[in-house]
């Protein structure tokens, strides 16, 4: 996944019923998080920044996703 990808949310519902399948979005950041553990430990953790295009009014944050692959699927590539 890199910047400008549009993805989706990958299916939740074992049943076929998906209230995201149109949702789009579009990957604005990526990177490595990196945050100190207890005594001499660093977590390290991949993660991307999608800005989700709705025009009701609905996901106007941007959503940070960790790790991506596992939330995530790529419609289009940049």
């Amino acid at each position: 996944m890199e910047i400008g990808d549009l993805v989706k949310l990958k299916p939740i519902s074992a049943n076929g019923y998906d209230p995201n399948k149109n949702l789009v979005g579009i990957i604005v950041d990526k990177g490595t998080e990196r945050r100190r553990m207890y005594g001499d430990g660093i977590e390290s953790c991949d993660y991307v920044d999608v800005k989700w295009l709705r025009d009701d009014g609905r996901y106007k944050n941007i959503a940070r996703y960790s790790p991506a692959q596992s939330c995530l699927e790529v419609v289009s590539e940049a």
